[in-house]
């Protein structure tokens, strides 16, 4: 089976991927292997080396690949083998986490030969309604009122929307908006970017100072991963861009103001140390997954490593 999700929502599009893979995972038990690979990371021969290995158990996988639409050469390589992966028995997940045109030639084969599915950013009725459901599911409520300064607060970024209305519904059954003005905090990508940035100059000190700040706030670990990826990931592709000629922000679905921080930061970061980066944080949601290490220690020895 093969999957394309993609859009900028990553909370909406993670939580799907993750319903996805539980069912397959209920359906063929422990037999079942999950890779994940990045393509930005140069790691497309690992996956084909996965996709054709053979072994004396048969074993069903599921590989997850991100950015296969990043790289004119791998998107070539996909097409060419579009029915090879539509047919194969692993489930074969593309996950681009940005807005694809759909009239590129490997969406319009993934669409015919497989499941497409987008995630936009949630806007209006439709973030509200999300809202609404979430807090719903919790077992809380919330007036309009708080609910529309919380909204204004995240903005479309339900990954915060969602940690900010666990936090709220944890603490208060009934949430006001003197509750907001308690517990709710300013959107966070800022510090994550600063403390990228700490990372990748080498400032350990400053680096492990951000992350106690929000270890001790009790945020949640799994979001503060997720940003991470997500700004390590928009780091990579600007560096990526500025060996090609003309690269615009638009090319890359990022605004203006992000491209140009971005840009500054990468400027004097040797791109396989970028690589390095992102390769570290998907092994440090695997450790946390598979239980290997605690959130914390993990997220602290990746920042140590760089």
């Amino acid at each position: 089976m093969l999957f394309l999700l993609y859009g900028p929502d990553e909370y909406r599009l993670d939580e799907k991927l993750k319903e996805i893979i539980s069912l397959y995972v209920e359906k063929y038990g422990s037999c079942l292997v999950v890779e994940k690979i990045d393509l930005t990371c140069e790691q497309e021969s690992l996956f084909w080396n996965n996709f054709h290995q053979t072994s004396l158990f048969s074993q069903r996988k599921v590989l997850v690949v991100e950015n296969v639409f990043s790289n004119a050469i791998v998107k070539k390589n996909f097409l060419k083998k579009i029915k090879e992966l539509s047919k194969a028995e692993h489930i074969i997940f593309l996950v681009e986490r940005k807005k694809v045109k759909e009239k590129d030639p490997l969406f319009l084969a993934l669409k015919n030969n497989g499941k497409v599915q987008e995630f936009a950013f949630l806007t209006g009725k439709k973030l509200e309604a999300f809202a609404k459901e979430q807090i719903a599911f919790s077992g809380s409520v919330i007036s309009d009122e708080a609910l529309g300064v919380l909204l204004n607060q995240t903005k479309n970024n339900t990954w915060l929307l969602f940690n900010e209305l666990q936090k709220l519904a944890a603490f208060q059954k009934e949430i006001t908006k003197k509750d907001i003005d308690i517990l709710a905090k300013p959107n966070i990508e800022i510090e994550i970017f600063k403390t990228i940035d700490a990372i990748l100059t080498a400032n350990k000190r400053e680096a492990l100072g951000a992350l106690q700040r929000y270890f001790d706030s009790q945020e949640s670990l799994f979001y503060l991963l997720s940003m991470l990826a997500f700004q390590a990931r928009n780091l990579l592709l600007v560096k990526l861009a500025q060996t090609q000629s003309n690269i615009q922000p638009q090319a890359l679905n990022m605004h203006p103001f992000v491209f140009k921080k971005a840009s500054l930061v990468v400027r004097n970061v040797p791109l396989v140390k970028l690589q390095d980066l992102m390769k570290k944080i998907f092994l440090a949601d695997l450790e946390i997954k598979t239980g290997l290490l605690s959130p914390e220690q993990s997220i602290k020895s990746l920042a140590v490593s760089i």
